[in-house]
């Protein structure tokens, strides 16, 4: 069996996955998501990583403060800052991003 082949066979197993009961196609949306979803998230943390390989190098994240009430956020470190921004971890050092 050939790749061109495998592929063929992929291609048709996907598009009868999306073959409705009245022959139509729909749009895939994703394992497990319903059809109305959109696609909008809020990023609230990113992880950075240098180095040769994950047991070695330096990582960093950068985290935003949670305040799902809207009231004020509970300070994270202790700064002048109202702490409803993002923050930068790197190592022990925890820092505003402004």
């Amino acid at each position: 069996r050939t790749e061109v082949e495998a592929d063929e066979d992929l291609q048709a197993a996907l598009a009868m996955s999306l073959e409705t009961t009245d022959g139509t196609a729909k749009t895939p949306i994703g394992p497990g998501l319903p059809e109305n979803f959109q696609g909008q998230y809020e990023l609230f943390a990113v992880i950075t990583h240098k180095g040769r390989d994950a047991d070695g190098g330096h990582y960093m994240a950068w985290v935003k403060a949670d305040n799902p009430s809207g009231n004020q956020v509970e300070k994270i470190i202790d700064t002048d800052e109202a702490n409803e921004d993002w923050f930068v971890f790197d190592d022990d050092d925890v820092s505003p991003c402004k």
